[in-house]
């Protein structure tokens, strides 16, 4: 059954294509989570989360537009909001590096050839930044040095320092969101 026809079905309330749809996408959300969140109960929520979402707001959904763009979509609105919800130094430093630098062996072949692609194009974008801004954030990521340890070692405010790795965090999300999409393909 092909997607258009499970949203028409999906619409009238049919639970049979709303589970055909879990079990199709389930997976692709549950990784896209993944890139973000460690913890795999939140993962679980998350993806409890999306498909909730998606049956509340069934009615609404039209065959011919990009339904993993909904789910993408969704998925991304909650991570971020979750990422919000739970804010501090530590959650701050979990990035999407750092969710695909963790336990590699955790990740099936696939997984891992996606990871390594995810790996490759984020070091292409941060050679587009500039130097100190690099620099910085690989002090952040690679190095796991606290704000204030990049600051006092390279003589600026951890304001600054906090600056640069924001942008360098939304740099990274606004140009690897198309890539993500192709990934959970």
């Amino acid at each position: 059954m092909s997607d258009e026809d499970l949203i028409v079905a999906l619409r009238k309330g049919d639970n049979n294509a709303f589970s055909i749809i879990y079990k199709r996408y389930w997976g692709k959300v549950c990784n896209f989570s993944r890139l973000y969140i460690t913890s795999d109960a939140d993962i679980e929520d998350i993806v409890q989360q999306v498909f909730l979402k998606l049956w509340n707001y069934r009615t609404s959904l039209k065959e011919n537009e990009s339904f993993e763009g909904f789910l993408f979509i969704a998925t991304r609105n909650l991570i971020f909001s979750h990422i919000r919800k739970s804010f501090n130094e530590n959650a701050y430093k979990l990035t999407v590096l750092d969710a695909i630098d963790q336990d590699d062996d955790w990740y099936g072949v696939q997984e891992e050839m996606e990871a390594n692609e995810l790996r490759e194009y984020i070091e292409k974008l941060l050679q587009e930044l500039p130097s100190r801004q690099q620099e910085i954030f690989r002090m952040s990521r690679k190095e796991m040095c606290s704000n204030r340890e990049i600051a006092e070692r390279l003589s600026i405010s951890e304001k600054t320092v906090e600056k640069h790795i924001t942008a360098t965090l939304r740099f990274l999300r606004e140009n690897i969101r198309l890539l993500i999409i192709f990934l959970s393909i």
